[in-house]
């Protein structure tokens, strides 16, 4: 007696292979999916990231100052402020500008002292990687508060922030 065969029939085999066939989009479609939606999500956050911090500091900037005088391109414009508390009286001017799809907080801290001016430090951080052109932040001067627009573009995620600053803030002479 001969024993039997074990093996696949062809019926089982088409079988098989009509449900791989149906199954590979799905399966394709949910590892397209894995590698692509997360990015998206990280762009999306990277550009809200960017928009928030720099609300926090024109806001930061905006209280303390006493004026902000606006600029011309490439720079926004220059809030100033003084501190008062220790013996030496201390000037800070915090500007910013556009540079190379990048906005730049520099902030300048000097004194006044026999008859000139002495820069005690000088720091420049880029607030905003993703800042496309010019015309992506918009410093508005208005008679009672100064409105920032900041559109942050990272990929193809986008995101629009509108910061008011109210305490403080003076425009210059020129200005008013």
């Amino acid at each position: 007696m001969q024993g039997k065969k074990r093996g696949f029939t062809l019926a089982e085999i088409l079988i098989a292979s009509v449900c791989v066939v149906i199954l590979m989009p799905a399966i394709g479609t949910a590892a397209y999916l894995s590698m692509t939606v997360p990015a998206e999500e990280g762009n999306e956050l990277t550009a809200i990231h960017q928009t928030r911090y720099v609300s926090d500091w024109i806001t930061l900037d905006g209280m303390r100052a006493r004026e902000f005088s606006p600029g011309t391109d490439p720079i926004y414009g220059i809030f100033d402020w003084e501190d008062h508390t220790g013996e030496t009286v201390y000037n800070y001017e915090a500007e910013y500008r556009w540079e190379d799809g990048k906005l730049i907080r520099n902030e300048t801290v000097k004194h006044w002292e026999n008859d000139d001016w002495i820069i005690d430090s000088e720091s420049e951080i880029a607030i905003a990687r993703y800042i496309e052109k010019y015309n992506d932040v918009e410093f508005q001067c208005y008679s009672s508060y100064l409105e920032v627009r900041v559109k942050s573009v990272r990929d193809d995620q986008s995101k629009e922030l509108i910061v008011q600053v109210k305490q403080r803030i003076f425009l210059t002479e020129e200005e008013e």
